[in-house]
């Protein structure tokens, strides 16, 4: 035996025993707890035993290159245990802030070396981390090691295995058997909106993650090596956010797979801490974290950014080459309503289902809370060319509100082709966003420009027979039209929105906020019913995201491709509008005289306004140009005196429509 080899691993052994031994009294108070666990360990060890035959698999291979190795070393008279075979055994023991709600984590490794190939059994039993589906994961992570003959290996697991019993308490609270299912969440849902609310405590964070700023918050990074689900084969990775700066109410993460659930506890090993936070990073009890973000390859074989779920409601994702732009929210409440602030409910805890190896899709569950209501969500999200998000959302009101918006998105448009409003910038156009599509059950597309011009907030419901889908969309995707290599409005993705359940009657809200800059997002488009949902009822709402860089989500064949407007100073109560088709149908037009202009306005308008000088025109580029100017009527009258115009308009061939409808408001 090797005593000095052992002895000099002791250190490392008892180094951790002061923080063990300061941490005594609070492990006592769980102890009884922790012991409860204890019946379900012995059934852990059938299922851990299962996985064993992977690697007995293996043993023939592994049998005759020691044979060869054997062979070859007799040969040069040497001992063939000691140089071509050695067994290497590392044991890094460290429990901080367990029972507070770090982690302990326990490492085993076993490294047997052939020639010159290695074969590692890495085994990680962590309170963070729940591993295969059996609850154990074995991880190709590797802190070092030392090289020692096979008996004196033998002898350090021996006595691992000795000691484990003095630690198992710490570690089994980590994992339960039990099933996580949707029906759970919605139970929690329920019984959340039947008492009254109870706010996060914001002031709950240590003093130093409240007082971090926003570059020092960019400073503290996730260690990817430390991912959830980082086994080969699989597609998904999740990362964590760390709590503070301007995310100051927790939230709460578990894991869970077909048999067993854990909690995701936060822990300081999840990151690394740049020099702008400084040394003062001490913590103690559970922070939560501020969010999460899911990882994966979109089949490239790098891993990339797929979604983020961070602050109140809200989620981005990307599909393949695009960059982050607009949000999505769970629910808005009160968004806009006159005399009443806005809330923003918040998911405050997720449940993340660990996939199997080869599964396409990441799914989730997340219970949402605010003053006003509660609700359980499922999320199953597909990554691809287009990112499909299957939504389920199951809701309890609280109380009244004004203004229920359902599968709502949030973006930013600054200005554009269309703006009168310019500013002191380069580019020649700013948005993550240029229009909303909808889609209505008649089978008439609808497409609005957006706009920024009015200098108030500014409200479009577009209603009829039903809505089948809508969306803000990124409809142009030239980099000409941005200039911008480093925002790239123009790889942004569009988000469009399919119910796929019976959302009854209501209707497309469209809020446009005034701004003067990029930062803010001004622009809301969410689905209101008729009829106000009620406390005391439970209402459920399916819907599928499509996150997507396809011009015409909506499928309306000839999309809208440049809104422009504008008065001549010689002529300045007339104004001149200028639409622009492309696709579908109007490839197949030779001559603009097999076209037919329909334009309208809001009957207000017509009153006031009269169309003239209604021209089509074919471009070289291969769109099709609508022209029109409106004056007022009254000799005499001035543009600025009709006000806020509803304008529409569309081109078709005999009685088909050809493309979607073009609807705009104007201030003359």
């Amino acid at each position: 035996m090797r005593f000095p080899v052992l002895l000099s691993w002791f250190p490392d052994l008892l180094s951790w025993f002061p923080d063990l031994l300061s941490r005594f009294p609070d492990l006592l108070r769980q102890f009884p707890e922790l012991l409860s666990r204890f019946p379900e360990l012995p059934s852990r060890f059938p299922e851990l035993l299962s996985r064993f035959p992977e690697r007995e698999s293996r043993f023939p291979e592994w049998s005759k290159r020691l044979r060869e190795n054997r062979d070859e070393s007799q040969a040069h008279g040497e001992r063939w245990g000691e140089k071509d075979m050695s067994v290497m055994v590392s044991l890094s023991w460290w429990i901080k802030e367990q029972i507070l709600g770090a982690m302990a984590r326990v490492k085993l490794y076993i490294s047997a070396r052939l020639g010159t190939e290695y074969v590692t059994w890495k085994m990680s039993c962590r309170s963070c981390h729940l591993g295969s589906s059996d609850g154990v994961r074995l991880r190709s992570w590797r802190l070092g090691g030392r090289s020692i003959g096979f008996l004196s290996a033998m002898k350090q697991t021996c006595l691992f295995f000795a000691l484990m019993p003095c630690f198992l308490p710490c570690v089994a609270g980590a994992w339960e058997r039990g099933e996580t299912t949707f029906a759970q969440v919605e139970e929690r849902a329920r019984a959340l909106a039947a008492e009254p609310y109870k706010a996060v405590d914001k002031e709950a964070l240590p003093a130093w993650m409240k007082a971090l700023t926003y570059d020092q918050y960019r400073d503290i990074r996730f260690r990817p090596e430390v991912s959830l689900w980082g086994d080969v084969g699989n597609t998904f990775r999740a990362q964590f956010f760390h709590p503070g700066y301007i995310y100051r109410e927790p939230v709460m993460l578990h894991e869970f797979t077909d048999t067993h659930r854990q909690e995701v506890r936060f822990t300081k090993d999840f990151f690394t801490y740049g020099a702008l936070v400084g040394e003062n990073t001490d913590h103690s009890g559970d922070a939560g974290f501020a969010g999460f973000r899911f990882m994966t390859d979109f089949g490239r074989g790098t891993t990339d950014e797929l979604a983020v779920f961070q602050g109140a409601s809200y989620w981005r994702c990307l599909s393949k080459d695009t960059r982050y732009g607009l949000s999505a929210r769970g629910l808005a409440i009160d968004t806009g309503s006159e005399g009443r602030a806005e809330e923003f409910p918040r998911f405050s805890e997720y449940w993340l289902q660990k996939p199997k190896s080869g599964d396409p899709s990441v799914k989730f569950f997340a219970l949402l809370d605010s003053p006003s209501v509660s609700g359980a969500y499922e999320f199953a999200i597909t990554p691809g060319d287009d990112t499909v998000v299957h939504v389920r959302a199951v809701l309890y009101p609280r109380t009244v509100v004004q203004r229920f918006g359902v599968a709502p998105l949030s973006s930013m448009y600054w200005f554009g082709e269309n703006s009168k409003r310019r500013f002191d910038d380069f580019r020649p156009e700013v948005h993550d966003s240029d229009g909303l599509a909808v889609r209505m059950a008649s089978g008439e597309r609808v497409w609005r420009p957006l706009v920024n011009d009015s200098g108030r907030l500014e409200f479009s419901f577009l209603d009829g027979d039903g809505v089948k889908g809508f969306g803000l969309v990124q409809r142009d995707r030239r980099f000409a039209a941005y200039e911008d290599g480093e925002a790239a409005y123009d790889l942004r993705p569009s988000v469009w929105m399919e119910p796929t359940n019976d959302w009854g009657k209501g209707k497309v809200m469209l809020m446009e906020i005034p701004t003067n800059r990029e930062l803010d997002d001004n622009i809301v488009a969410t689905w209101v019913p008729d009829v106000t949902p009620v406390p005391g009822q439970r209402y459920e709402f399916t819907y599928r995201q499509i996150w997507t860089s396809r011009a015409d989500p909506a499928d309306a064949g000839g999309i809208v491709v440049a809104t422009r407007t504008g008065v001549h100073e010689w002529e300045p109560e007339q104004r001149t509008v200028i639409v622009e088709f492309e696709g579908g149908g109007l490839a197949n037009i030779a001559s603009a005289e097999e076209l037919t202009a329909v334009v309208e306005m809001s009957k207000q308008a017509e009153e006031k306004l009269e169309v003239n000088h209604t021209n089509i025109q074919k471009m070289s580029d291969g769109r099709w140009r609508l022209s029109f100017r409106f004056t007022p009527k009254g000799q005499g009258d001035k543009l600025a005196e009709v006000g806020a115009t509803e304008l529409r308009c569309c081109l078709k061939k005999g009685e088909d429509y050809l493309t979607e409808t073009w609807v705009y408001r104007i201030q003359p």
